[in-house]
């Protein structure tokens, strides 16, 4: 009689805690902006060809309180849905996380050091300072970063994120500095960098930009650079070999660096306004295969050499 009491007592507890969890799992689902998807594990001892028919013929409730729920991905709109979540939930088995709006803030980006196998992280809008990413760098698995519209981010802390040795894509939409999103493609020339500046207009590259390259980038944007470069630093472009549309209007450069600069770019755009060049660079421009916008106004290029131009193949 007294071990049935026991029993009926441990098992009441056991399915009260069970419902009380379920009950704050469900109220935390409903809420606006929270998203999570989940795996489930047996416990250890059910693991097993022999036990884990014993398993199922527990009742459900037993089953559900002893099966683990294990987290895989998350998003949050605020830090009040993430302490929720922290306290219904282990979260090292997470490799994504999403954290979103201006109710969220450094305290829920401190939780990936419970997420050791953090691989995606995505911040929109979130309330943080660059100090704030010094948290990132402590996430050796993490393979890709967004960040969008952060007001307060200006991209000093952007070296939080150098030489993350599994860092592969970044995406930054916001308004941080370009020298700083620059500084970062140098420094990481491994990593995919597509940089967008909201609010900025475009991105001056001079002389100095592209000698701090030393290895092969991927530096995509949405809107296309202004080059305001010499022949100096057209060798560069060995390292920059994706650039398809190059605005050089009142650059420096003259026929030897766009001789030089083709060498390494398959041109589709190319903007040579007011710039020193001449007839000279005329049939080096006919030879561009992709070249199909060609910009050449206030030049030292003379009409008879753009009709040839017009007239080649």
């Amino acid at each position: 009689m007294v071990i049935g009491g026991v029993l009926s007592i441990w098992y009441k507890n056991v399915v009260d805690r069970q419902e009380i969890r379920e009950a704050r799992m469900t109220e935390l689902f409903e809420q606006p902006g929270f998203r999570m998807t989940l795996d489930s594990e047996l416990p250890y001892w059910a693991s097993y060809a022999w036990t884990r028919p014993l398993f199922y013929l527990l009742p459900i409730r037993f089953q559900v309180a002893w099966t683990d729920i294990i987290p895989k991905s998350l998003d949050v709109g605020s830090d009040a849905q993430m302490r929720d979540a922290a306290g219904l939930f282990d979260l090292d088995e997470i490799t994504a996380f999403r954290v979103r709006g201006r109710e969220t803030s450094d305290a829920t980006l401190a939780y990936v050091r419970e997420m050791p196998k953090l691989e995606k992280l995505y911040l929109d809008s979130i309330a943080l300072k660059d100090v704030d990413l010094e948290v990132l760098s402590q996430c050796a698995l993490l393979k890709e970063v967004e960040v969008t519209s952060g007001k307060e981010l200006d991209g000093a802390g952007l070296k939080y994120l150098n030489r993350l040795p599994n860092l592969k894509k970044v995406k930054l939409v916001s308004p941080i500095y370009p020298d700083d999103a620059w500084n970062f493609v140098a420094a990481n020339p491994e990593v995919e960098v597509d940089y967008r500046i909201s609010n900025s207009g475009r991105f001056r590259i001079t002389d100095e930009h592209m000698h701090k390259l030393t290895a092969p980038i991927t530096w995509e944007r949405d809107v296309a650079d202004q080059l305001r470069i010499s022949d100096d630093s057209v060798e560069q472009f060995a390292y920059w070999r994706s650039l398809k549309i190059a605005d050089l209007t009142n650059s420096e450069i003259t026929n030897r660096g766009v001789r030089r600069m083709a060498r390494w770019l398959d041109m589709e755009e190319l903007n040579l306004t007011n710039t020193a060049v001449t007839d000279e660079v005329i049939s080096l421009l006919a030879e561009e295969q992709n070249l199909r916008v060609l910009s050449l106004r206030k030049t030292g290029i003379t009409d008879d050499a753009l009709k040839s131009l017009a007239e080649s193949p």
